[in-house]
């Protein structure tokens, strides 16, 4: 373990609900990019290794492929015209004894209907942990039909067939959820490149690239599937927004509901619908510095970037487009972002990637593939319910315990700068591992601790556990936790970027509490389930870490924003740099502007800096001669009412937007009308943090204002009274997103990068492995 330089532990930004089930299995999905459709490949037939490619589509009901391109047909089946399995395909029909099998072409060429013989063969999927393939299982009666070479004219050349996955009786997905007795439910994630996933049973999570053996679940939002029967995946709307304005529509346009296609390139929309989203977005568009365009067919709409600018990810910056939908608690809103409302033409131009269906469309939209890729969706048939993800601003990273692999359990722990406990959980979640083991009083481990004076007593024979009070953030007072032996896997990097394809399994002493007894404890968010202490304390995750593998004592954070894509992640480096955000080549710490970090109480070990002064566009804004806290748990930076509004008073006067009514927790709003933007996020002017030995952490746009509204935008800073807990202020999250933050505990020196956006990066990367 010698050869080890640095670690690395993924967090990112989840919300909503978590969707479980007890078994899974998982196929690849490739984008063939010049027809823009889905594959998958699936091994069919008794000889080892025999892929086929077959098109995903949600609207074919039994499976069909040119059986000729199967390497072996010694173990093919033919299905005869008397057997059950043939009387209960709908449409069957006979051939002397071959049962024959007729559906619709998915891509409407001809022949438009596709007839075949209805056989069966072993077909081998991959059980999964949420990410990684892992045995391989068969489906020994896999049931679908055999098409001639005609019925795939207009097909993706590598594509042999179409994989059934409609709600009715003989899907793909069906099939194996009945043949292997778990819940009924799949999900897809339509890859925009690389690799997506198509997961069947959808266990316990679903994890994307880098969260592979983390142990990271992408919570989901839901919302009723109807009309099942129709053979079609369909959702209501109830209304449609473009940057947060609703369209003006008559409601029974939306009566017919949104269907999911997964063959259908492009969202397409009845005609009305069409337009009243083409003349709102092109109105908000062309605020923002773009301006109309011809573009190709089939897009009607299509606009020269010219001076709005580009994300991070290389997509103009463009009007946000939502599907309202019922939710449990009235209205939820399917956020669509310029990678999935927009499509690149040429270098500068771009067209809105939907398409006018025409007056008599069956359906008020078909949401195609551009707008679905990247997204999770599940669809549970045992609750009937669609889920998608979505993102909220809760920083935390995925952590799994256990000594083996198979017996792992899997966490979301919130990131806790002020915590001193290295990994804190209810004990009863910790006590479902396997390899849980109390460390009882007088054992090394408890006294390396060293433990609450009152929990060993030296008067009794019995061997309690041993227990210790910890600080956190988010209590007022330090909470106490029994002890506990376990297993920790991390993933871990040699370069400052890659990611192995393996963990590190680290005997670590971790902390376990009752939320029911300990009543100083408050509520977290349900998506986790405890935290991750990073303070400067002997017990904390850092120091034990960098105990055990003789690293450099140094913490660094990149928190993700709220722009990068929800697949994409930050990261918790222990054990020091390099440090590597794509596409910026070079080691990020090279850029690094450091101050010294001030004394705290040891007990606690949290992180303080000297802030001397702020400065606004030459403006100085006067600091107390108190310190300052970095915390990740505060959302938004708090401060003392007197510099608070100086704060605001200076920025005000040199942005020079109209004010607006503030909207909480924020006490101080403009109107965004007219607000300019550029790579840094809002046009507006730039936030100096002047700290002791002259360094300047410099926050942009995209770090100070928070939109709240569709024309509304707030400073996100917040007041935070006369009575700040003996500080001057405290850094939250949101002003420390897309910036790599650095504690060197062994120096007592801070570093930081300010924005990444600078430098064409952010923290939202897809690790390697």
């Amino acid at each position: 373990m010698g050869g080890f330089t640095r670690l690395i532990v993924f967090l990112s930004i989840f919300a909503s609900i978590t969707l479980k089930s007890e078994a899974q299995y998982l196929l690849p999905i490739t984008k063939h990019e010049p027809t823009k459709q889905f594959y998958t490949a699936l091994n069919i037939g008794s000889a080892a290794k025999t892929p086929v490619n077959l098109l995903l589509d949600l609207g074919t009901n039994l499976t069909w492929l040119n059986c000729r391109k199967l390497k072996s047909l010694s173990s093919l089946r033919l299905v005869t015209c008397q057997s059950s399995t043939c009387k209960s395909l709908p449409g069957n029909g006979c051939d002397g004894k071959s049962c024959l099998y007729r559906q619709p072409n998915p891509l409407g060429k001809n022949p438009a209907v596709t007839t075949g013989r209805v056989v069966q063969d072993r077909a081998t999927i991959s059980t999964t942990d949420g990410g990684k393939f892992l045995s391989e299982v068969s489906l020994r009666r896999f049931t679908f039909s055999c098409a001639g070479e005609k019925s795939l004219q207009g097909f993706p050349p590598p594509v042999a067939g179409v994989l059934g996955l409609s709600p009715g009786q003989f899907p793909f997905w069906r099939q194996v959820t009945t043949a292997f007795n778990i819940i009924p439910k799949f999900a897809l994630c339509l890859p925009s490149s690389g690799t997506g996933h198509f997961y069947i049973g959808g266990g316990q999570y679903y994890h994307i690239p880098p969260f592979n053996g983390g142990g990271n679940s992408i919570p989901m939002t839901l919302t009723p599937l109807k009309n099942i029967g129709s053979g079609n995946y369909l959702i209501s709307v109830t209304s449609v927004y473009v940057d947060g304005t609703p369209l003006s529509l008559n409601p029974n346009l939306l009566e017919g509901g949104a269907k999911l296609s997964t063959v259908v390139p492009y969202t397409v929309l009845q005609t009305d619908i069409y337009n009243a989203l083409a003349l709102s977005f092109t109105r908000k568009a062309t605020k923002v510095g773009m301006f109309e365009a011809s573009g190709p067919a089939p897009f009607k709409n299509c606009f020269e970037e010219g001076a709005s600018g580009r994300n991070m990810s290389g997509m103009t910056n463009v009007p946000v487009i939502e599907i309202g939908v019922p939710g449990r608690a009235g209205e939820v809103k399917w956020r669509f972002h310029g990678a999935n409302t927009v499509v690149r033409v040429m270098e500068t131009v771009v067209c809105l990637a939907f398409v006018d269906g025409g007056k008599n469309l069956k359906e008020s939209m078909v949401i195609g593939t551009h707008q679905l890729q990247d997204f999770m969706i599940d669809f549970d048939f045992s609750t009937t319910l669609l889920a998608f993800n979505d993102a909220t601003n809760l920083y935390y990273c995925p952590i799994s315990i256990g000594a083996t692999y198979y017996q792992r359990q899997h966490f979301n722990a919130a990131i806790d700068l002020g915590g001193s406990a290295p990994l804190l959980l209810t004990c009863a979640a910790a006590a479902k591992s396997r390899s849980y083991h109390p460390i009882k009083c007088g054992s090394s481990r408890c006294k390396q601790a060293k433990p609450d004076s009152l929990s060993c007593p030296s008067n009794t024979t019995k061997k309690s556990t041993c227990q210790k009070s910890f600080s956190t953030s988010y209590t007022d007072h330090p909470i106490k936790a029994r002890l506990l032996r376990e297993t920790v896997a991390l993933l871990y990097t040699y370069n400052g970027f890659t990611v192995m394809d393996s963990e590190l399994e680290l005997p670590l002493t971790i902390a376990c509490t009752d939320v029911k007894v300990d009543p100083s404890i408050k509520p977290l968010p349900s998506i986790v389930n405890g935290t991750l202490g990073l303070a400067n304390t002997l017990m904390s995750l850092p120091s034990q870490v960098v105990s055990l593998h003789k690293l450099p004592l140094k913490v660094a954070l990149c928190l993700p924003s709220r722009y990068g894509s929800p697949f994409d992640s930050g990261a918790l480096y222990i054990g020091g740099g390099p440090y590597y955000m794509a596409p910026y080549p070079k080691d990020v710490s090279k850029i690094f502007a450091s101050t010294p970090l001030l004394a705290s109480d040891p007990s606690r070990g949290e992180y303080f800096i000297d802030v001397k002064s702020i400065q606004i566009g030459g403006k100085i804004i006067p600091f107390f001669k108190k310190s300052t806290k970095i915390c990740t748990l505060a959302p938004y930076t708090v401060l003392h009412t007197s510099i608070y509004k100086a704060l605001v008073l200076a920025f005000a006067g040199k942005a020079k937007m109209a004010k607006a009514p503030a909207v909480k927790p924020f006490g101080s709003c403009f109107s965004s009308k007219g607000l300019g933007m550029t790579m840094m996020g809002s046009s507006v002017p730039v936030i100096e943090l002047v700290l002791s030995g002259g360094a300047k952490w410099k926050i942009y746009g995209s770090n100070s204002l928070v939109q709240v509204s569709k024309d509304v935008v707030c400073l996100g800073f917040l007041d935070g009274g006369v009575d700040l807990k003996m500080v001057a202020m405290v850094i939250g999250g949101f002003q420390m997103e897309d910036n790599l933050v650095e504690f060197d505990l062994k120096a007592s020196k801070l570093s930081f990068s300010s924005s990444l956006l600078l430098r064409n990066s952010s923290c939202s990367q897809s690790r390697l492995f």
